[in-house]
């Protein structure tokens, strides 16, 4: 079995990555995504499969854009 972790769990090590290097509070994002902070909150942990709207909801939270979660989130993956 591969140590790598799962696509869903690296897209959130991605979020979270991205939250604190902005140094924003989950609340803070959550808010300007329009979305709850446990939804971020589960984002982060990997118990959340985004859908592709959610993502952009979320990107758009962090202030960044989609392709930056993606790309950090894929290198976190594959490293």
């Amino acid at each position: 079995m591969s140590d790598r972790p799962s696509p869903q769990i690296a897209l959130g090590e991605a979020v979270r990555y991205i939250r604190e290097r902005e140094g924003l509070t989950q609340e803070e994002v959550a808010f300007e995504a329009g979305v709850h902070p446990t939804f971020v909150s589960r984002v982060e942990r990997g118990l959340q499969d985004l859908r592709w709207s959610s993502l952009h909801r979320v990107a758009a939270g962090l202030g960044v854009p989609v392709h930056e979660v993606v790309s950090l989130a894929e290198h976190t993956e594959l490293d």
